[in-house]
């Protein structure tokens, strides 16, 4: 990252290779079809949180996500073809920092910079709801990570933190 004064981008955060393609890696906004050797940016996706998995272990889809800085706008985005396309389920006003995706009924969440959950089923006429978890307490709620539970993923495990003091609800 060469802009030392800016916010590191969500993607280069963290690195990712397919499971079935381990000569396809990811990184930020990179995507490498070749082991690393060759590097290029991925225009419809800022980095990636994860997989999720359809009907077998064989069969997923990765999930990503994109921000517009001009807008406000964040968007979840999943791709069904190792990273050479990206299709956008669901989009909120905040910059994404974790994202699940359950494959098999079409479940979005995501998380933003703001501490916020929202919940999307996807397909159709996608309808786009903010969820109210429970807050710690104090009050206050900033989830920062979600995920789904792999034997069910209609089990949905959220994670927050306050940075200044502890919480009685880290995580949900």
């Amino acid at each position: 990252w060469d802009k030392p004064d800016a916010e590191v981008p969500y993607g280069f955060q963290s690195a990712f290779a397919c499971p079935d393609r381990p000569e396809v890696w990811f990184f930020g906004p990179y995507r490498s079809s070749d082991a690393g050797e060759t590097w290029s940016l991925m225009p419809d996706c800022d980095g990636i949180h994860n997989l999720a998995i359809k009907e077998t272990a064989e069969s997923y889809v990765i999930i990503g996500n994109d921000y517009d800085q001009s807008t406000g706008v964040g968007h979840m985005v999943i791709s069904e073809d190792h990273g050479k396309t990206w299709r956008r389920i669901l989009s909120v006003h905040g910059r994404p920092i974790d994202a699940a995706y359950n494959a098999v009924d079409q479940t979005a969440y995501m998380v933003t910079a703001e501490g916020e959950l929202y919940r999307a089923r996807v397909g159709g006429r996608t309808q786009v709801e903010r969820l109210d978890p429970p807050r710690d307490q104090f009050g206050n709620r900033r989830i920062r990570s979600a995920a789904l539970d792999p034997h069910d993923p209609q089990i949905v495990y959220l994670a927050q933190n306050r940075d200044v003091y502890t919480v009685d609800a880290s995580a949900i």
